[in-house]
């Protein structure tokens, strides 16, 4: 009878062990099965290859339904430059035309950026995306996308500049360096 006891209870253990194995196997499977879905849907959505730029990107949290967030990483870089986030800043970034649109995903990655500073590789992030997409359009739209980036960054950099009064110097040495770096991402 004890013998027939510790049995079952031996196959019991040895169930629930390949029970708990083939769930944490299969939750394996489906992460990487969505990484796959994530990268395969950044490739065709912005139409970049480079893996490594690709891996980057979902290791900062982007996806194709966040990709709309990218366009608003110089000006939360440039909202950052200097250390703190000025309420009149964040209040700019959130009157940009292009957060209106934005989804729910792609809202929540802006506002984790506008509460703690974003990792320094975000921008770097940004520079490379910007990069790898210059070559596929004209020339004309290659001017147009920097000058309105640097116009809409440059409305954050004198959102809180010049004082309560607003005289004075409008952007701090901080600032125009992001945005000489702006320049530079589409003169690449």
């Amino acid at each position: 009878m004890d013998q027939e006891l510790f049995g079952e209870r031996g196959r019991v253990l040895e169930e629930d062990f390949f029970r708990r194995q083939n769930a944490e196997l299969l939750t394996s499977m489906r992460s990487q099965s969505e990484s796959v879905h994530v990268r395969d849907a950044l490739r065709s959505t912005t139409g970049i290859d480079d893996e490594v730029l690709l891996a980057h990107m979902m290791e900062l949290g982007m996806t194709a339904a966040t990709l709309t967030a990218a366009a608003l990483i110089p000006l939360v870089t440039i909202a950052w430059a200097d250390g703190t986030l000025e309420e009149a800043e964040r209040r700019q970034i959130f009157r940009d035309p292009l957060v209106a649109g934005l989804s729910e995903a792609a809202n929540t990655l802006l506002t984790s950026w506008l509460l703690t500073p974003p990792d320094a590789t975000l921008f770097d992030t940004w520079v490379a995306y910007t990069r790898s997409l210059l070559p596929k359009v004209s020339p004309s739209a290659r001017s147009s996308l920097k000058s309105a980036t640097i116009a809409r960054a440059t409305v954050v950099a004198e959102a809180a500049g010049g004082g309560p009064y607003r005289v004075g110097r409008r952007t701090s040495a901080e600032e125009q360096s992001v945005i000489q770096k702006i320049e530079a991402a589409f003169e690449a």
